[in-house]
């Protein structure tokens, strides 16, 4: 089973899915780590979900807004994941940053829900994603390499306009994905984000 993560930067998903990894031994992350593992993994992501593919490169396109490799790196690296999660033996297959979590980082400006219910139904989801609440963009904010970020780099301005637009953009996803997907919903900081917590109702799907 594919599980994957989805939340505004900083909730502390990468956290609780490392958590949840120690927890369970017959799970693994899903991710490609070098650059043709990720090349790859996204053709076969291409080849296995095509429609999809096409649909995210030309949202790419329309909306590259001045970080077109930037985003093109994380939208591949998201679909890269995907074919790995597909292909991988382990039980339960994690993805941290999938192609879901790319309607957060690739669109500058809030979407309406007519166009997120069409990129969630082109968009192959898992059949459970654990939504957490409650992030603050501390890789933006306060993280000691923030100024690596082309985000960051594009003025102060710009990021916080982009901030505001992903908690718009969430909220917007989480109020739509229970139709397409079991949802586990957690806040950060509160009991039920704990790894327990989460593990008890992901046992329970």
């Amino acid at each position: 089973m594919i599980i994957e993560f989805f939340g505004i930067p900083g909730g502390g998903k990468t956290h609780l899915m490392w958590q949840l990894i120690i927890r369970m031994p017959d799970a693994c992350e899903a991710r490609a780590l070098s650059r043709h593992e990720i090349t790859r993994g996204a053709s076969r992501f291409a080849l296995r979900h095509p429609l999809c593919f096409l649909v995210w490169m030309a949202e790419l396109g329309v909306h590259a807004n001045g970080l077109f490799r930037y985003k093109l790196g994380l939208l591949l690296r998201g679909m890269a994941a995907r074919a790995v999660a597909e292909s991988s033996q382990s039980r339960i297959a994690f993805i941290d940053e999938g192609v879901l979590q790319r309607i957060l980082t690739v669109f500058d400006v809030p979407l309406s829900e007519r166009h997120i219910k069409f990129l969630l139904m082109v968009t192959p989801l898992s059949p459970v994603v654990v939504c957490v609440r409650g992030g603050e963009f501390g890789r933006f904010a306060a993280a000691h390499n923030r100024f690596n970020s082309p985000r960051v780099q594009g003025g102060e301005k710009k990021l916080r306009t982009w901030m505001q637009t992903v908690k718009t953009n969430a909220r917007t996803v989480e109020s739509l994905l229970s139709r397409h997907a079991h949802v586990v919903y957690c806040t950060r900081g509160a009991r039920d984000a704990e790894p327990a917590a989460v593990l008890h109702n992901l046992e329970q799907v």
